[in-house]
């Protein structure tokens, strides 16, 4: 079975539920339910939520895969990348990594989380082990691919 693909903002509506503290399981349930209250405290628009829901509603088994199993990204854009590792990551501009134009730079990872991730990008993006850190995470650089 292939990894599913998501479009960047069904993906980080997933992501702000996941680091908003809601388990996978509690996602499915609130995506089946369509429970919007369950989500105010996340503090998001009721439009936001509506696509994710009828993507959910739309794809259900290929959702539930992406939740439980993982997933990847059909096309990442540098603001969508950068949002995504806040949320997935809980990274912090200007302290876990520097944003240009075309690049990511001294990017604190865990090893296994710079392997998910490039699991995760397009090919639109090019990740490059810069060192380790001697806490363990690794620093690397993401290029836009050209």
């Amino acid at each position: 079975m292939s990894t599913v693909q998501l479009s960047m903002p069904i993906g980080l509506q997933l992501e702000i539920a996941r680091s908003g503290g809601l388990s996978n399981d509690r996602i499915l349930e609130i995506c089946k339910s369509k429970d919007f209250h369950a989500l105010k405290s996340l503090n998001q628009d009721d439009e936001d939520w509506e696509m994710l829901f009828q993507f959910a509603e739309e794809h259900w088994e290929e959702f539930k895969e992406a939740v439980q199993a993982g997933y990847k990204f059909k096309f990442v854009t540098r603001n969508g990348l950068k949002h995504f590792m806040i949320h997935r990551y809980g990274l912090e501009e200007g302290k876990d990594f520097e944003f240009g134009d075309t690049y990511f730079d001294q990017v604190k990872l865990k090893p296994n989380q710079v392997v998910e991730l490039e699991g995760m990008i397009t090919q639109n993006w090019r990740i490059k082990r810069l060192t380790t850190e001697n806490n363990g995470r690794q620093l690397i650089r993401i290029e836009l691919s050209r």
